[in-house]
């Protein structure tokens, strides 16, 4: 009966019963029904009919026997989706959630990435009218019955999320006005707990998560920014950051960053007419896109802020199926304005690679 008191404790959370109501059902007192969620005691093995009964389950179950199976098969699933996510075939995603979802129906973790791949998914504004209602309905159900966290913090930062693309502000407003302040958050508190090598390994991914958060911010900044002087100071100053942390081109999926900053402040200086600036970041976009692709799947850092951290490509996830070569060179250096430089060396360079 290793799984039976978590089970049992989740199936009468499920039902919004008390202990209480629960010991009335089954003829024993609160006290017993205490010990059974505590795994001190167990029910009487008459009594185990008539519980997987009342929760509509068979005994194994109940009994949580299954439980290595299910995980199991959640495990392959997840497995499965990181690799398609990873790759940009995020219809791939949707129909594989829906799949496992068809084997374990009340699988909130599977529940929440079939949320989170449609959501992806509405990046496409055409899908995002047809999964809207259905992004919405999954995520009020598992804020409805799912006890689990983890989960539930990830469905209110979609469901937040896709209220602000959809402009629903006000429903926006009253989830993220539930959310935990960061500074009461675990990643931010569990220092306290950590020590030696642990410790250490902790303060290198907050600096790599820091620096990710901060190059967003300065990003974002630059992008809002009317003015194209404000825009390079910005963009170059991000640049400066980055390279502070990434020692010697240990950037990892930075490279992914650093490809599109170039690209950018290349296309700013053309438009200012700075031809020599421009072929500059133009260049060294295009070598960032390629040093990502060539990027063995698993890289570990070597610089000292983040040594011994490991960036897994497989971990990274896209709605894009182009590759970042292919990304740069559409999404930037097709554009007119790149007339004066396309033929470049290391952007003609690109087309290998897709």
């Amino acid at each position: 009966m290793i799984h039976f008191s978590e089970t049992f404790k989740a199936l009468r959370k499920d039902k919004n019963l008390t202990q209480e109501q629960m010991a009335e059902i089954f003829n024993v007192s609160p006290q017993a029904i205490s010990r059974w969620e505590t795994g001190s005691t167990y029910p009487d093995i008459t009594l185990l009919p008539i519980i997987a009964d009342f929760f509509g389950l068979s005994i194994d179950d109940l009994l949580g026997s299954s439980q290595d199976k299910i995980k199991a098969r959640v495990d392959y699933y997840m497995s499965e989706f990181q690799l398609a996510i990873s790759k940009g075939h995020i219809q791939d995603c949707i129909e594989l959630m829906r799949t496992a979802l068809k084997e374990l129906p009340n699988n909130y973790l599977l529940l929440s990435n079939l949320m989170y791949a449609l959501y992806v998914a509405s990046e496409d504004e055409t899908l995002c009218k047809r999964y809207d209602e259905e992004i919405i309905s999954i995520g009020e159900r598992i804020l409805n019955y799912c006890h689990e966290d983890s989960i539930r913090m990830e469905t209110k930062r979609l469901l937040f999320r896709h209220y602000c693309d959809t402009n629903r502000k006000p429903k926006a407003r009253s989830i993220v006005d539930t959310l935990p302040e960061e500074n009461a958050s675990k990643e931010t508190n569990i220092y306290w707990l950590l020590e030696g090598d642990e410790r250490m390994h902790y303060l290198k991914e907050r600096i790599s998560v820091y620096t990710n958060h901060l190059s967003w911010a300065i990003w974002a900044l630059a992008m809002h920014s009317n003015e194209t002087e404000e825009k390079i100071n910005a963009l170059q100053s991000l640049l400066h950051i980055e390279k502070t942390i990434y020692q010697n081109e240990d950037y990892g999926f930075q490279f992914y960053t650093q490809a599109r900053i170039h690209a950018t402040l290349s296309e700013l200086y053309l438009d200012v007419n700075q031809l020599e600036q421009a072929t500059y970041h133009a260049r060294l976009a295009a070598n960032a896109a390629i040093s990502y692709e060539s990027l063995s799947r698993v890289t570990m850092h070597t610089s000292p802020l983040i040594k011994g951290l490991v960036f897994n490509k497989d971990e990274e996830d896209t709605s894009d199926t182009r590759n970042l070569c292919q990304e740069l060179y559409e999404d930037y250096f097709s554009k007119i304005c790149f007339n004066p430089i396309r033929q470049i060396e290391p952007i003609e360079n690109l087309k290998g690679y897709f």
